[in-house]
C-alpha cells in the first residue's frame, strides 16, 4: 500500500466503526435537532428576503399600477400579497404570528382568485410560512433569540 491509500483506509475504518457500533465516532457527531431548526429558519428567512426583494424589484421597476385601472378583486389581491410580505417580516421576530399571517394571506389570495392554485410559482409564497410554522412548533416554550 502506497501513501495515497492512507485516506481511503481511514474512511474504511470509520465506515466499519459506524456499521459495527451503529453510531458515529466522536470526531463526527450527529447533527443536533437545534442545528436542523436553524437551517430551516435561515432557509425560510432567505426565501422571504428573496421574495420581498423580487416583489419590490418588479413593483418599482414596472411602476405601481394605478388604482383606477384595477378591478376591486385585483386591489384585494395586492392587499393580500402585501399581507403575505408583512407576515414574512413579522416572522423574523415572531415565527408563530408571522407564519399565521403568511398562511392567512396566501389563503385569502387563493380565495380571491382560485386559478392561481394551478400555477406552481404562487406556492413559493407558501413555503416560508410552512417553514416558519415548523420552526415555531419545534421551539415552542424555548426562549427565542432574534436573528440567531
Amino acid at each position: 500500500m502506497g501513501s495515497t491509500d492512507r485516506p481511503m483506509m481511514v474512511k474504511i475504518t470509520r465506515l466499519k466503526f459506524f456499521l459495527t457500533s451503529g453510531r458515529l465516532p466522536k470526531k463526527y457527531p450527529a447533527p443536533q435537532e437545534a442545528d436542523m431548526t436553524k437551517v430551516v429558519r435561515f432557509t425560510a428567512r432567505g426565501i422571504t428576503v428573496f421574495a420581498i426583494s423580487m416583489f419590490l424589484l418588479f413593483f418599482f421597476g414596472e411602476g405601481p399600477p394605478s388604482p383606477s385601472e384595477l378591478r376591486p378583486h385585483e386591489i384585494l389581491m395586492f392587499a393580500y400579497l402585501g399581507l403575505t410580505m408583512v407576515g414574512g417580516l413579522i416572522a423574523f421576530r415572531r415565527e408563530g404570528i408571522g407564519s399565521a399571517v403568511i398562511l392567512l394571506g396566501f389563503v385569502a389570495f387563493a380565495a380571491t382568485n382560485p386559478r392561481i392554485l394551478a400555477m406552481p410559482p404562487f406556492y413559493f409564497s407558501l413555503i416560508p410560512g410552512l417553514l416558519f410554522a415548523f420552526c415555531w412548533l419545534r421551539d415552542r416554550g424555548k426562549k427565542q433569540v432574534p436573528f440567531a
